[in-house]
């Protein structure tokens, strides 16, 4: 049993894949009939509706850049419309067959938000370890150096009517993010 739920869980891997890789040319034959066998062999939809998402976010969309995933993540779900069709025509109401597939859309989504969200976080580690880097290799005293706690992400920082640096408004947001005044209270 255990080897059949596999070999079809390879099937679906590589039946999607191929409809992603191909789009419209693929057709959606092979979704429908990956529903067909697994309706025949009673693997239930929730499980179906798992293997799709880890499917598509563990295996699928790293290889892929990431402004295509949202279109991917539509196109998948399009996918698994086809195939839990034969399912849903058994199981339950077309009703809970697209409820469930906005769930997954939505997980989906979510997790390429998170999964941006990251490579921006990485991102600005890297560049707070290369000032850091850069700081201790200018020469300066330690003492002058700020400890990694002490940096912080500012958007921008604001300019007076004159152009020049908002310094007051520096300093307000200084002591906001770290809530240490410069005169020592």
């Amino acid at each position: 049993m255990k080897r059949n739920v596999l070999n079809f869980q390879h099937l679906y891997q590589k039946a999607l894949l191929t409809y992603l890789e191909q789009g419209m040319r693929a057709g959606i034959d092979s979704a429908k009939g990956l529903g067909i066998q697994s309706l025949a062999a009673g693997f239930p939809i929730l499980d179906l509706a798992k293997l799709h998402e880890r499917s598509l976010i563990m295996d699928i969309l790293p290889n892929f850049p990431a402004p295509q995933w949202p279109a991917l993540i539509k196109q998948a779900g399009t996918f698994f419309a086809a195939a839990i069709a034969p399912i849903s025509k058994s199981d339950f109401n077309a009703k809970e067959a697209l409820r469930v597939k906005k769930i997954i859309e939505t997980l989906s989504d979510r997790t390429v938000e998170l999964a941006a969200s990251n490579l921006q976080l990485s991102a600005e580690i890297s560049h707070r370890r290369k000032a850091e880097e850069s700081l201790k290799k200018s020469g300066l005293p330690n003492l002058w150096i700020p400890d990694k706690e002490m940096f912080f992400h500012v958007e921008s920082f604001g300019l007076l009517g004159t152009g020049k640096l908002d310094l007051a408004g520096i300093k307000r947001t200084a002591i906001q993010l770290t809530g240490i005044r410069g005169d020592g209270k």
